[in-house]
C-alpha cells in the first residue's frame, strides 16, 4: 500500500532519505520508500508507478547525484 508522501532518490542518498522518512513517520506522517515498501518477488516498476499514482505528495531528494 504506498504512502501519502512518495521517496524518490538516488542510491548515494539513501542514508539522507531514510533520515527524512525517519522524520516524517515520526510527525505522523505516512511515507512511501523503496526498497522497504517493496514487497518480495513483486515487480518493481509496477509497485513504485502504483506507489506514485497513489501518493498525495511527491519529494525528490535532489543532489548532484540524482
Amino acid at each position: 500500500m504506498a504512502g501519502s508522501v512518495f521517496i524518490s532518490y538516488s542510491q548515494p542518498d539513501h542514508d539522507c532519505a531514510f533520515e527524512l522518512v525517519a522524520r516524517l513517520e515520526a510527525q505522523g506522517i505516512d511515507c512511501w520508500i523503496a526498497p522497504r515498501d517493496i514487497a518480495p518477488s513483486s515487480d518493481w516498476a509496477a509497485e513504485i508507478m502504483d506507489a506514485i499514482s497513489s501518493a498525495r505528495v511527491m519529494i525528490l531528494v535532489f543532489s548532484t547525484s540524482s
